[in-house]
């Protein structure tokens, strides 16, 4: 008897394929298409949304019956319903149902426009939070790789960010175009729109901005997917064709000259993300051919020379006003990293002048976002992580061990462990 397929979903690996029918729930071998497990639910249930974690090791489905179902990818696991038979949040075949796991595959986000989007604990079921979404509901969410934060589409077009542990909103953005489909990259750095004009959206989830654009369909795009290295990027459409785009390097970029390697290096702090998206191709393509290339300048941005700090602390209180102007613009751009002289300054009773100063420098450092700096060494470990080379590879456990700042050494380490599964 042939089943109608209502769900779908890839595992991280791609050693599966999980999918959801009416009353069943299955999971085949990806390269040969063969059962491994099957699940029976309730017959009148009818699977609205399939995923997996990050992880791989869960599944998680959404029912019309108002249940949310999770299971151990492994053999003779059973599922368990998360919420009872009853569950606030999921409809009888209402649209816009959104599930997902976070990458340890402890915590479940689902839910509805017509009801809360519920967080819970998926060993015990307990209620952990509702998320502050817009009353126009989401399209799609996601967690990030780090389980920290989630990221969605809405339908209004927004894309937003929020805290992952109590469901508040961080950041949002407009996109502004009709939003069909949404899909996150392997490392999170990227999420793929695909839009309603035919268009596909390359979005920085951290600047919160299109990165680049595809175009090359004749309708809609409703679906897209990445490879699981996530350096390429699948596109279905309305027009009935599906493209596969080149996500690394999609204008083909040459080697750079090594006179343009600083100007380039310089891009990747900024705000175009047009410009920033072409520095990162050129310097992935000049440093595969030279990793070192990059970690010389990613050197002194995480370890600056022996007494900088103090001595651009001491320039704060020089006579001349364009020194004292170099010297705040320098500890700006070394950001944390001053943090400590800033601080010893101030216990030692400054000049007014310089107090003021310090304070001003302090205070930009508690500010949200993302400084130059920041973004720089961020994209750095992203071009290494591209590159995959074993000098990169080594590049990214010196920036990993020895990096000032958790959250470098933990995405030098994201990027490490994504390496190792390649």
């Amino acid at each position: 008897m042939l089943l109608a397929i209502s769900s779908l979903a890839s595992s991280p690996s791609q050693q599966f394929l999980a999918g959801g029918s009416w009353g069943r729930v299955f999971l085949l071998g990806a390269r040969t298409g063969t059962p491994t497990e099957v699940w029976s639910v309730p017959v009148e249930e009818y699977i609205q949304h399939i995923g997996f974690s990050s992880d791989g090791t869960t599944l998680a489905w959404g029912s019309d019956t108002e249940s949310v179902y999770v299971v151990d990818v492994r053999p003779g696991a059973a599922p368990r319903n998360v919420v009872g038979a009853k569950a606030e949040g999921v409809g009888r075949r209402a649209p816009g149902f959104v599930l997902a796991l976070s990458p340890d595959g402890k915590r479940l986000l689902y839910g509805q426009k017509s009801a809360p989007y519920i967080c819970r604990e998926v060993a015990t079921g307990k209620e952990l939070y509702k998320l502050a979404a817009p009353a126009v509901g989401l399209r799609d969410v996601s967690f990030l790789p780090d389980g920290k934060s989630l990221i969605s589409v809405n339908v209004d077009d927004t894309i937003a960010v929020w805290d992952g542990s109590n469901g508040k909103e961080l950041r949002s953005s407009k996109h502004g175009r009709n939003v069909r489909a949404a899909r996150l990259s392997p490392d999170g750095k990227t999420l793929a729109i695909g839009n309603g004009d035919g268009t596909i959206s390359l979005w920085d989830v951290n600047a919160g901005r299109e990165r680049h654009q595809f175009a090359g369909h004749q309708a809609g795009v409703c679906c897209v997917a990445f490879a699981p290295n996530g350096k390429v990027l699948a596109s279905g459409s309305e027009d009935g064709t599906v493209l596969v785009w080149d996500v690394e390097d999609p204008l083909g970029t040459k080697r750079p000259a090594s006179a343009d390697v600083d100007v380039l290096w310089d891009t990747l702090g900024g705000d175009d993300m047009a410009a920033v998206h072409r520095s990162i191709a050129a310097l992935t393509t000049a440093a595969r051919a030279r990793p070192s290339l990059i970690l010389e300048r990613v050197r002194p941005m995480i370890r600056p020379e022996e007494g900088k700090c103090a001595r651009l602390v001491a320039l704060l209180d020089d006579e001349r006003f364009e020194t004292r102007e170099k010297a705040t613009t320098e500890l700006a751009k070394l950001a944390d990293l001053a943090e400590p002289a800033l601080r010893r300054a101030l216990a030692e009773r400054p000049s007014p002048e310089v107090r003021q100063a310090v304070e001003r420098l302090l205070i930009g450092l508690e500010e949200p976002g993302f400084s130059t700096r920041e973004c720089r060494l961020q994209r750095a470990v992203e071009i290494l992580e591209r590159v995959g080379t074993d000098e990169a590879r080594r590049a990214l456990e010196e920036i990993s061990k020895g990096a000032p700042g958790r959250w470098l050494r933990q995405l030098a380490k994201a990027a490490q462990a994504r390496l190792e599964k390649r």
